[in-house]
């Protein structure tokens, strides 16, 4: 669940017929929003559990598209609440942080390079609390801004090649998982 980055991923797995990630015995639905923000995670994750079972797991990709526009602190605050929040009205869903992606360029910010400290910070920040709340973290140490051809010409969204390793690296937490 998340935002275009959870969109494209999606698409990709589907013409890499990898959809389902290799996980047999998983049924994986897919909720990416293009331009999804933080603010909408919670609607959305109540509307869905109004009409569908919890699910074992959510795998939650959100975050970038609120870095320049609201206060790290301030997001940061939102994000571990809404965490805490899911944990408790889904008590049995194990719930996964992936970690914000690195852009090349941050769209709405005066300083790319405060944006990547920003995200650094967010993600180590989220990390601990989701941890804290018995769930996992999904790294990408592979997709580097330094590298163009992971990224579309936009300098947000992955390539194929980027998002390849964007699914390699999801598929490897949930394959490994005893819950999956």
């Amino acid at each position: 669940m998340g935002s275009s980055l959870v969109h494209w991923a999606e698409r990709r797995a589907w013409q890499t017929q990898k959809a389902d990630e290799g996980l047999r015995r998983s049924n994986i639905a897919w909720h990416g929003q293009r331009g999804m923000r933080w603010h909408q995670l919670l609607p959305k994750v109540k509307s869905l559990l109004q009409s569908e079972a919890p699910p074992s797991w959510i795998c939650i990709h959100l975050g970038g598209n609120d870095l320049a526009s609201i206060p790290m602190r301030a997001l940061t605050a939102m994000a571990l609440q809404d965490l805490k929040t899911l944990s408790k009205i889904a008590p049995h869903t194990m719930f996964i942080w992936s970690e914000i992606l690195p852009r090349v360029h941050y769209r709405g910010a005066n300083s790319d390079a405060k944006m990547e400290k920003t995200r650094k910070t967010l993600n180590a920040a989220i990390k601990k609390g989701i941890l804290n709340l018995n769930g996992q973290c999904i790294k990408h140490p592979g997709i580097q801004w330094d590298i163009p051809s992971l990224f579309r010409h936009d300098g947000v969204h992955l390539s194929n090649k980027g998002n390849d390793i964007f699914l390699d690296n999801m598929k490897s937490i949930l394959a490994n998982s005893n819950w999956a």
